[in-house]
This record gives structure tokens, C-alpha cells and sequence, in this order.
């Protein structure tokens, strides 16, 4: 059986590529215990890459790669954020199974 593509879609602004990362890493960890066998589909970039294109650049990048999952994960505070939200509408608009760990319950499991 195939793994389920997961892209995750998470607040970067402001944040060191390392806090990033271990983020990303631990919503794996979590989704693999409650999704199963899991693989995250890339759908960040890194400050030095980044600072080449212009945000919208980075966001169309980022959609283009969403169109590659079967689950779209939204890590918590993603409200928060301008290009989490439109993701976040993207999906909805697209029909993509999300997963919203804004709710609280993803950071009562980590904890």
C-alpha cells in the first residue's frame, strides 16, 4: 500500500529554518501514530532560497506542491498566518482531506 502523502502547511515567518524543521518532524512523528504510514510531500523553503523570490513566487511554489498530497496538514497558529490561510482556502475550495492541529489536542500529545 502506498504511503499517504502529507504536505504541511505551517508558520514560517520570523522563524529560524531549524525551529521549522523540528516542528515539521514532530507532526510526522504524530501522524504517523494516528494516519499510519506517512510521507511528507516538501513544501517549505529555506531563508536563502527564499530571499530570491517574492513571497507570491514562494506561495504559488508551495500550492504546486499541495497538488501532489492526499492530506493537507495545518500546524497550530496557521490562522495566524497570510499564506497558511490561503492554503488553507485552497484546500477547502479543492476538496483536500485537512487536518487541523490548531485545535489544542496535537499539543496535549507532544507535551
Amino acid at each position: 500500500m502506498a504511503k499517504t502523502k502529507v504536505f504541511i502547511s505551517i508558520p514560517m515567518y520570523g522563524r529560524e529554518d531549524e525551529d521549522v524543521d523540528r516542528e515539521r518532524a514532530s507532526i510526522m512523528q504524530f501522524l504517523d501514530n494516528i494516519v499510519g504510514d506517512c510521507e511528507e510531500v516538501p513544501s517549505h523553503f529555506r531563508k536563502e532560497y527564499a530571499k530570491k523570490l517574492k513571497p507570491l513566487e514562494c506561495l504559488g511554489m508551495s500550492i504546486e506542491l499541495m497538488s501532489h498530497s492526499d492530506v493537507v496538514v495545518f500546524a497550530p497558529k496557521w490562522e495566524e498566518a497570510r499564506g497558511c490561510r490561503i492554503e488553507h482556502e485552497c484546500a477547502l475550495q479543492y476538496g483536500y482531506n485537512i487536518i487541523d492541529l490548531s485545535d489544542g489536542q496535537y499539543e496535549k500529545e507532544i507535551a
